[in-house]
């Protein structure tokens, strides 16, 4: 009887082992297929990302050829004849849509221009140089007083305190020139250095608007309100404007130009009468009833122009797995249009 009662006892302990057996190695299987599903999602999604760019790299390769195009029709004047500016183009893909828009990036002010080259710290040998369109980096830069005034009128016209503007003004100066010595109203090291996150100024030319939000100052309401304004091209001069393509809506960018000459209601009443066929000349764009009273001078004429040096192409590329929007500036040059920079985000 008790050898029967210890069999008994026996085969239950066998039984509460196997069933926790089972249950350690279910557990382990569940862990390892998550883990393989995690895994294959991971992978499925670079297959997707890396598949979404190589299908807007491909759009750069047709909106160069567009943009050749374009400026092969408009030597001259470059108006916005068959609203091309800013048009979006659809193109079907197998499993999604891709939409093309290439837009006039002249309607900005160039935040590089804020700075003018100084004295190189050092000249590298010739054969370490890197072929770039974008200044070589041991180029230094000091403060364009004059483009430093504009870009203050400029942050006025958009409804800033004249003493907030002149803070983010030299704020963003601080940012990009290469000494370590705070302007009027600027910071340089010694203040991002003190903060709970430590970090230092660039000391070099701006590769992206966003680049400003490490600025003091430019919060993202702040960076909200400037970024439609605002341009980082490979150069430091001010960007040409296309008088042809500037709408009413954009009246600051021209009344910066001429902060006491150039009144609100004169900006708009200007560029609500821009000619079909676009000014011909920026002479005859200052030649206007409203700007005869200007006497621009050389660095104001040389910010308006009737035609376009810089165009942005946005590439969003919408499919079942998520989408990716990609830019892309381009520079009209003798050559052709060349790519300046690119950038693209993800929510795949």
């Amino acid at each position: 009887m008790g050898h029967a009662f210890n069999h008994t006892r026996e085969r239950g302990s066998a039984l509460l082992s196997v069933l926790l057996i089972l249950g350690v190695v279910s557990a382990v299987m569940v862990a390892l297929l998550g883990r393989i599903n995690t895994a294959v999602r991971i992978t499925q999604n670079a297959q997707d990302t890396l598949s979404a760019r190589y299908q807007a790299n491909s759009a750069e390769a047709l909106a160069r050829l567009e943009l050749a195009n374009l400026l092969e029709r408009n030597s001259g004047a470059m108006p916005n004849v068959g609203g091309w500016n800013g048009r979006a183009t659809p193109v079907p893909l197998d499993d999604g849509l891709m939409t093309l828009t290439i837009s006039d990036h002249t309607d900005c002010f160039n935040l590089n221009s804020l700075v003018t080259p100084s004295a190189a710290l050092s000249v590298r040998p010739a054969a370490s140089r890197v072929t770039s369109i974008w200044p070589d980096a041991q180029q230094t830069y000091r403060v364009s007083l004059r483009m430093q005034s504009q870009f203050v009128s400029l942050l006025e016209a958009l409804d800033f305190s004249r003493g907030e503007a002149q803070r983010l003004a030299a704020g963003i100066v601080d940012w990009i020139d290469s000494d370590a010595i705070p302007g009027r109203l600027g910071v340089e090291d010694g203040y991002y250095t003190g903060q709970k996150t430590r970090y230092r100024t660039a000391n070099q030319l701006l590769r992206s608007v966003s680049e400003i939000l490490d600025v003091r100052g430019v919060t993202k309401d702040v960076f909200e309100r400037l970024k439609p304004w605002l341009c980082a091209h490979p150069s430091t001069s001010p960007s040409p404007m296309n008088v042809n393509l500037l709408t009413p809506d954009q009246a600051p960018l021209l009344m910066m130009l001429a902060p006491q000459s150039i009144t609100s209601d004169a900006a708009m009443r200007i560029l609500a009468n821009v000619p079909v066929t676009g000014w011909q000349s920026p002479a005859e764009f200052w030649s206007h009833p409203s700007l005869l009273a200007i006497n621009p001078d050389s660095i104001i004429l040389d910010q308006t122009d009737i035609t376009s040096r810089y165009f942005i192409l946005t590439v969003d590329v919408a499919t079942a797995t998520g989408d990716i929007q990609q830019t892309a500036l381009f520079e009209a040059a003798i050559a052709g249009p060349r790519l300046s920079a690119r950038t693209w985000q993800g929510q795949l």
